[in-house]
Order: structure tokens, then C-alpha cells, then sequence
């Protein structure tokens, strides 16, 4: 459900980890991205990186783990994505993060107890990486 404040909106739902409902992660981001005017490659890049990630961290739990979280969270100058959930292999998290890095301007891994929280920000302008 969103949540607004003056500065920004941030959409938040709990997901089981099936791989059925990467098309949901897809709308909410594309929805936010038009919210802030992201040009439409970067919007591309951004969801796409978002659904690996989802299906990496599906497919790392064996889809019999409890709820995903995931976020999208619109700033004026940048889109925010977070997943978190338990992980089993940080091997596995940290070879999708090698790859989500090449896709978007941020991404970052960090434990959170048995968790572990995958950000991916992309800005709205071109930056240098």
C-alpha cells in the first residue's frame, strides 16, 4: 500500500517468494518511475534488476520461505527498491549483486539478523558509477 508524505512516496507489500508475482514488482516500479519522470532505459534497467533479484532471492530460499519484502520508494531525483529475505547462501547474494551493479547505479547487500536486505537505486539523470 503507498504511503505518502511531501517528500516522496513509498510503496511497500510483503510477497510470498513465488516467482509467479515478478509481473507485480514490475508495475509498482514502473508506476514510480513515471511518478518521477525516469527516462524510459533507465526505467527498463531498473525493473529488470528488480525482477532478478526477486527470482534470485526466490530461488536461494527454494520458494518454501515466509514472506519477501519488497519496497519501491520515489525521491525527486531517484527510484529506491528494496528486498528482504531469509537467505541461505550469501555466495548466491553476492554473485547477483555483481551482476545487479552492472544494471543499475547502486546496488548493496546488508545482513539484517536472519535477513538480508538487497537495495537497488537507480537516479534519474545519468551519473558517473
Amino acid at each position: 500500500m503507498p504511503v505518502e508524505n511531501e517528500r516522496n512516496i513509498r510503496t511497500e507489500c510483503g510477497m510470498s517468494e513465488d516467482d509467479r508475482l515478478s509481473p507485480a514488482i514490475s508495475a509498482i516500479v514502473e508506476q514510480a518511475s513515471a511518478r518521477v519522470g525516469m527516462p524510459d532505459a533507465r526505467v527498463i534497467a531498473l525493473t529488470m534488476a528488480a525482477q532478478h533479484a526477486f527470482r534470485k532471492m526466490c530461488a536461494d530460499s527454494g520458494g518454501s520461505g515466509p514472506l519477501l519484502r519488497f519496497a519501491c520508494q520515489e525521491f525527486d531525483d531517484r527510484i529506491e527498491v528494496t528486498l528482504e529475505a531469509p537467505v541461505t547462501s550469501k555466495v548466491a547474494i553476492d554473485a547477483a549483486l555483481a551482476e545487479l551493479r552492472k544494471s543499475v547505479d547502486q546496488a548493496t547487500a546488508e545482513p539484517r539478523g536472519e535477513n538480508v536486505r538487497l537495495s537497488l537505486v537507480e537516479f534519474t539523470i545519468e551519473r558517473r558509477r
